[in-house]
């Protein structure tokens, strides 16, 4: 089995640019660089909306692939095989950004009396317990929801991810009929459906977070068993699909906050994956050499803005500066700076485990 699909590297990478910087760009500078020009504040607006959900997309082709490429290699592997290489690839990066922002958060803290960026709970969220639960990737999920104890704020997505691996792994390793454990997978997307729809119980692994992660996870692991990649779909049904994505993105724009997520994962981004699952045009424009490089280098961009973020702000406090988050070319400088440094530890890290 051909287990490569084209497109889901630019799919990443244009999920990771979202979520990095548009959606943590305005929250936490609460900013909006193109403010004063009316199209473009819609279109800035409109992405930052959806790329609060953007983690959607790393659950479903997570999920997808899990089904797709390891089911068959976990039957026949050890938990270190599946495990150790996924920690080794993300772990040392989560732990080394997970420093950093306590650093400067803390140092901060000590030097301008209060935390450069994003401190409403930083008593908590950049405390020693909070850095010990992020250092072992389990700051979300297991005592709380959201960033509360997320050092690294986006590494919340990695407790959960990794959740979804033990669950699923657990699932496909114990269950011998495959309808069976169909049904599991079907019953998890289900309960990852209860608890996002009810915005979360305050119960661990039933936090808001974990309904996010089960939705997006077992439903791309739903998806591969009923999507054939081997047949691609005709011009015209990809048309029709794109206009079902921007129909539904009018119809859910005046819903309530959690009713919009529930909705916006359920089917905006399925339907983004099912297009690149199954258009070879859109596989095509995803599978260029750009999208392809920001998609592989996605966790980095992912991992690393919010540290950058954190250092810019700490550093312009610190020097009395007052830098204009809503002027465009500190956006975009921030922006060319934040990719610069992603794709230098990549490539240093990539030179590093090759050697």
């Amino acid at each position: 089995m051909n287990e490569k699909i084209r497109g889901l590297d630019g799919l990443k990478g244009i999920a990771a640019i979202f979520i990095a910087y548009v959606y943590h760009y305005c929250i936490l500078f609460a900013a909006n660089p193109f403010s004063s020009n009316v199209v473009m504040d819609k279109l800035f607006c409109g992405i930052n909306i959806y790329a609060g959900y953007g983690e959607a997309v790393f659950f479903l082709m997570s999920g997808f692939l899990m089904s797709y490429v390891y089911k068959k290699r976990i039957k026949k592997q050890g938990w270190k095989e599946f495990f150790l290489p996924r920690m080794k690839r993300i772990y040392p990066l989560m732990i080394a950004t997970v420093m950093v922002v306590f650093a400067f958060e803390n140092l901060g803290k000590l030097l301008l009396g209060e935390y450069p960026l994003y401190g409403v709970h930083g008593e908590i969220q950049y405390g020693w317990g909070s850095l010990l639960l992020s250092v072992l990737g389990l700051q979300t999920g297991y005592i709380s929801d959201g960033d509360l104890h997320s050092v690294n704020g986006p590494a919340w997505y990695i407790s959960i991810l990794f959740l979804c691996y033990m669950i699923s792994y657990v699932f496909i390793k114990k269950i011998k009929n495959e309808k069976h454990l169909l049904f599991s997978i079907f019953f998890m997307f289900l309960l990852g459906v209860v608890i996002a729809a009810n915005h979360g119980f305050s119960v661990p692994l039933f936090y808001s977070c974990c309904g996010r992660g089960f939705v997006g996870f077992f439903l791309g692991m739903l998806m591969e068993y009923f999507v054939d990649v081997k047949k691609p779909i005709s011009p015209l049904v990809s048309i029709l699909l794109i206009g079902e994505i921007v129909g539904m993105l009018y119809l859910i724009e005046a819903l309530w906050s959690p009713q919009k997520m529930v909705l916006t994962e359920l089917f905006v981004y399925p339907t983004s994956l099912y297009l690149v699952l199954k258009s070879p045009g859109i596989q095509n424009l995803l599978d260029k050499k750009i999208p392809r490089y920001i998609g592989r280098i996605s966790y980095h961009i992912y991992l690393l803005n919010f540290p950058i973020l954190v250092g810019i702000a700490f550093i312009s406090k610190l020097m009395n500066g007052s830098l204009d988050y809503n002027n465009p070319l500190v956006w975009l400088g921030i922006t060319a700076g934040s990719l610069f440094i992603s794709s230098v530890v990549y490539r240093g890290k990539f030179l590093f485990l090759k050697s």
